[in-house]
């Protein structure tokens, strides 16, 4: 894998406050403001009733795609063993293909070393650690990671988590420098319950750290305003496009990828990834990565 570049942390600073202190206004159409309200997965359409429209945007109106795409239960099944994500060369040949079609991030709780091992795949973006790393395509290299300051607290946690759940079989505590991911899907029942009552008990104690949920993994992060759609909007901002000249699609399916949900302009196709119903942001559904696939494909058949 190659070399991160590194853009120096004042740059960062300075692209973060060009984010916050600029006023953005536009008008919502009324047939798109449900999409800012939950609503149940169950009474979603598939995503591949978005087709037509996908065509229309791209094809028709001449509006640039991006395509947001979540990792772990996404592009891979979630596994037993997180560190045995791979991504299916099949899928690593569609990102290629839509990579050539247009701009393609991946956000993802996976630190920037993990998700650029199992992608191995250089054009394009990453935000990693839920968004608090996030790096470019090398023909647009750039770096921000607007939580350097919490570094410390994140180690101290992760050292403090890592002494508590020793030699409790099927616990995984993450080296993610951003966070500290504890699973316990592979746990008995008593030592699941355990690690959520320590992590919790821990979190109590960490004031600069929140503590988040997701499918059955415990994450403590920065106590600081910036997540999954946080990246996602930061992104769209970098790339310079505006709303009336973009079309965008993200597909996630965690409960902190409904941060990104929320996020996505009015109009676009926000893809919740589940085969059960369950309280959502999104505007359409897939029910596995296997559907994602076939999705994916049909994107690129239609943009082509």
């Amino acid at each position: 894998v190659p070399p991160i570049p590194f853009c120096c942390h004042s740059t960062a600073r300075l692209r973060i406050s060009a984010v916050h202190n600029t006023v953005h206004t536009f008008a919502i159409p009324s047939c798109a403001l449900s999409m800012f309200a939950m609503r149940s997965s169950g009474c979603l359409p598939s995503a591949f009733d978005s087709v037509e429209t996908i065509r229309d945007e791209v094809c028709r109106q001449k509006r640039r795609l991006f395509i947001f795409l979540d990792y772990d239960g996404t592009l891979t099944p979630i596994v037993p063993h997180p560190e045995r994500a791979y991504l299916p060369e099949d899928t690593r040949d569609i990102l290629e293909t839509l990579c050539s079609l247009c701009s393609v991030s991946i956000i993802t709780g996976r630190s920037i070393e993990q998700i650029r091992r199992f992608v191995y795949f250089e054009k394009l973006a990453y935000a990693a650690s839920h968004g608090f790393d996030i790096y470019g395509p090398l023909e647009d290299p750039f770096r921000l990671q607007p939580a350097q300051r919490f570094l410390s607290d994140v180690s101290a946690a992760r050292a403090t988590l890592q002494s508590a759940t020793k030699g409790m079989e099927g616990c995984l505590v993450e080296n993610n420098p951003f966070s500290v991911p504890v699973h316990f899907r592979n746990c008995s029942p008593e030592d699941a319950l355990q690690v959520q009552k320590i992590v919790k008990q821990v979190a109590s104690t960490c004031p600069k750290l929140e503590l988040r949920e997701g499918k059955k993994v415990l994450e403590l992060r920065p106590r600081f305003e910036w997540n999954k759609g946080e990246a996602l909007k930061w992104l769209r901002e970098h790339f310079g496009v505006p709303d009336e000249d973009s079309f965008c699609i993200f597909i996630g399916d965690d409960k902190t990828d409904e941060d990104a949900q929320k996020a996505l302009p009015p109009g676009s196709i926000g893809v919740v990834v589940t085969d059960e119903a369950r309280e959502t942001f999104a505007t359409h559904t897939l029910k596995n990565p296997t559907e994602v696939s076939r999705f994916l494909n049909k994107v690129i058949s239609v943009v082509q």
